[in-house]
């Protein structure tokens, strides 16, 4: 078990100002806080999909979880907004994965809040270059109303469509 960060950051891994996004399997599913393990990242039953070390945080007296969940969440997204603008190539299709494929992970959580413009524009031109998108996405037209989702109405949302 990985109870620290190493000084020098694995290859698999992109370095940011608020903290570091470590996309190898070694770390996976954990969190850090200035390289030191947290060991309950999270307060519910959520897991995280990727590994983060935090740069800004506090731990509980018991040095198990972090004080400030809202706050950890916001610095998750932040560092794969800065990891994305650091390393396009490496960065980018992870969190359309995470997004898209594990949106019940603890690193997706509030993501529809926290995902900056240029990331959502990022984000939604990966998803056009896809070749099995052939240019067209579907959306539910509004999370609002749960008999949309339950008869699954989708929009259809297309370059030509002015929706994008």
């Amino acid at each position: 078990m990985w109870d620290t960060v190493d000084l020098h950051a694995p290859s698999s891994s992109v370095r940011t100002p608020v903290g570091d996004l470590l996309l190898g399997p070694a770390h996976r599913g954990r969190l850090y806080l200035k390289g030191l393990r947290v060991p309950e990242p999270s307060r519910d039953e959520q897991t995280f999909r990727f590994g983060y070390n935090l740069v800004h945080g506090s731990v509980d007296r018991d040095r198990k979880r972090l004080v400030d969940a809202p706050e950890a969440m916001a610095n998750v997204h932040s560092i794969w907004e800065k990891a994305i603008a650091r390393d396009e190539v490496k960065a980018l299709p992870c969190y359309l994965e995470l997004l898209r494929d594990h949106a019940s992970c603890a690193d997706a959580s509030g993501a529809e809040r926290l995902v900056s413009e240029s990331t959502a524009k990022k984000l939604w031109a990966a998803i056009r270059r896809e070749p099995s998108a052939g240019g067209e996405f579907y959306c539910q037209p509004s999370d609002q109303d749960e008999t949309h989702l339950t008869h699954h109405c989708w929009t259809r949302i297309s370059p030509s469509s002015g929706r994008n």
